[in-house]
């Protein structure tokens, strides 16, 4: 379109070798580059797109003869042949070639050139058009390495492909293995569960019997005890008390992994009283440490519809393990408040605090925080989790909240109203 609108305007007197004003500012407008050859065979004129992108002046350019635009050890070759060709058909498309910046850099070039006559037939030069395809060059050669890297990828892929048989049968040997192994854990796991609810049963019996007696002698049913005495058997009930959580715990994993759902049996429960029962229970320890326990429910908290034995041990749990993480002298509060159709508990102390990754960590089965706190107080990691599945019987959720490491934690869990 570009090399036939040139040639009109030079065939039919629009444009003359000294352009006018108004060819000028169409040809300078075009986005090509514009070269007009004159009779003799040198460069009589170019368009302002030429001078920008070769990066000569004006004067530079014209007078020069065509081949010196040519980056090529073949340029007067190639002249030649262009004149050959625009003297047998007038007219030339899309010949690939290369010019020069100034700077000495080549870019690729796409040329179309016309005769120029004028309307008598008289020849006047030559109109040549250069399309600069350095960006589609660019392009293509991307496409290339691309299609080359495809090709290299193919090549390994069928390399891989090749040896996917035996590996396939070899794979196939080894998941036999794994599944006869994984069937053979599962009937050790089953043992080993099954072992530990046995034993549990049998610890506890006696241990209930031995809780029961050091009671007796601590009220002076039995005669009065020294200090000394009451001291070592307040020590023996403590103790007692420990072991016993420790191996109800251990009986509700051994159900979960049996498979056995919780018995929850429902009545309307007062969580007011409950906290304060268990804060009266939990005194001994709570005053050996110096922690302050306080119980901040408004006196219309709803009641809610529960197992009081089961909401015991999970307020139990959480509220010991709040009692493991604080140090002496800190403090615990238990909150609550009407959400909806719903109660929120809170219990927040100033403990350790949990790093935010390990938030979701704490009600998993045997997780500990590792700290010499921990170790140093003992416990098996089972309280929340525990403690999670009695909410979640109960129609409810609960979850940790902290800052981090040093900023306390609070627990926070939902039960519906009843």
């Amino acid at each position: 379109y570009v090399s036939s609108f040139a040639y009109a305007m030079v065939r039919y007197g629009l444009m003359v070798v000294t352009p006018s004003s108004i060819a000028g500012d169409v040809v300078n407008m075009m986005p090509d580059l514009l070269v007009v050859i004159g009779l003799d065979r040198r460069i009589s004129l170019v368009n302002r797109r030429l001078v920008e992108r070769l990066g000569y002046l004006m004067e530079e350019i014209v007078g020069k003869k065509m081949e010196w635009l040519i980056a090529s050890p073949k340029a007067e070759a190639l002249c030649a042949q262009i004149e050959t060709t625009l003297d047998q058909d007038g007219i030339i498309s899309d010949q690939l070639t290369q010019l020069r910046n100034k700077d000495g850099r080549v870019f690729p070039v796409r040329l179309d050139a016309v005769r120029a006559r004028d309307r008598f037939s008289n020849e006047l030069g030559n109109i040549l058009i250069f399309r600069d395809i350095s960006e589609a060059q660019k392009m293509l050669e991307k496409q290339e390495e691309i299609i080359n890297e495809l090709t290299r990828t193919k090549e390994r892929m069928l390399s891989i492909l090749g040896d996917t048989t035996e590996a396939r049968d070899e794979a196939k040997l080894k998941a036999a293995e794994l599944a006869k192994a994984v069937e053979d854990l599962k009937v050790v796991d089953k043992m080993k569960t099954e072992f530990l609810s046995v034993i549990s049963h049998e610890l506890r019996t006696p241990l209930t019997s031995i809780n029961g007696y050091t009671g007796l002698l601590l009220d002076g049913q039995v005669g009065q005890l020294s200090d000394d005495q009451k001291k070592a058997v307040e020590v023996i009930k403590r103790e007692g008390g420990h072991l016993l959580t420790l191996i109800n715990s251990v009986l509700d994993v051994s159900r979960l992994v049996a498979g056995k759902s919780l018995e929850i049996k429902k009545e309307p429960v007062l969580l007011k009283r409950l906290l304060e029962e268990i804060a009266l229970a939990m005194a001994p320890q709570l005053n050996e440490n110096r922690i302050s326990f306080s119980v901040e429910l408004p006196p219309d908290f709803p009641t809610i519809e529960g197992d009081p034995d089961k909401l015991s041990q999970m307020l139990t749990n959480i509220l010991g393990n709040s009692l493991k993480y604080t140090p002496q002298a800190g403090w615990i509060k238990a909150s609550g408040s009407l959400q909806g159709d719903q109660v929120e508990i809170r219990i927040a102390d100033n403990g350790i605090g949990i790093a935010k990754e390990n938030l979701e960590k704490i009600f998993e089965k045997f997780y500990q925080v590792d700290s010499s706190i921990t170790r140093s107080t003992g416990g098996v990691g089972l309280g929340l989790s525990i403690a999670r599945e009695i909410v979640e019987a109960h129609g409810g959720k609960i979850w940790a909240e902290s800052e981090g490491l040093g900023w306390g934690t609070t627990i926070k869990l939902t039960l519906p109203v009843a």
